[in-house]
């Protein structure tokens, strides 16, 4: 048994908000569902059976497109679950669960080491900020607040995509 942080905050969240009460119920299956590195094994059936619905995986899909990524015919990851559960600083962690997780997550090629060797997700997050993993997140979040020009940001952000 899993215990795991929750975010009181969903139900204010305008992505959960506009589900329908079948779709909440599903989205928490799968952040309660999936392994402690965000990952799902992939059973839909299970999911119908657990939750008394009828979805299919497109509808699924449909409905957690920008919350989901698929790594293969089995798995779905949740990028989010991740940083959430153990922060943006995870990879530094010593705990015996976030040192498994990462070790999941490499497992199915969802880690890079950037070149100043710190690690990062190999995918992006819905926001590219939250893929900053080092100790320069703060550092850089001010400098993006103290452009002045939306091509300023483009040029950074276009440098944060290369890593």
């Amino acid at each position: 048994m899993a215990k795991r942080f929750t975010d009181s905050e969903k139900w204010k969240d305008p992505f959960f908000e506009e589900l329908t009460k079948d779709l909440k119920l599903a989205w928490l299956y799968l952040l309660d569902d999936c392994d402690h590195a965000g990952i799902w094994k992939k059973s839909i059936k299970r999911l119908n059976f657990s939750l008394d619905t009828n979805f299919t995986e497109k509808d699924l899909l449909d409905a957690f497109k920008e919350r989901i990524i698929i790594l293969n015919s089995d798995k779905w990851f949740i990028p989010k679950f991740i940083t959430f559960q153990y922060g943006n600083d995870f990879f530094k962690s010593k705990q015996k669960a976030v040192i498994s997780a990462v070790k999941i997550l490499n497992e199915n090629n969802l880690i890079k080491e950037l070149d100043n060797g710190l690690l990062t997700l190999s995918i992006p997050l819905t926001n590219p900020m939250d893929t900053l993993m080092d100790t320069d997140t703060d550092k850089v979040k001010d400098k993006v607040m103290d452009m002045d020009t939306d091509e300023e940001f483009d040029k950074m952000f276009e440098e944060i995509l290369k890593k």
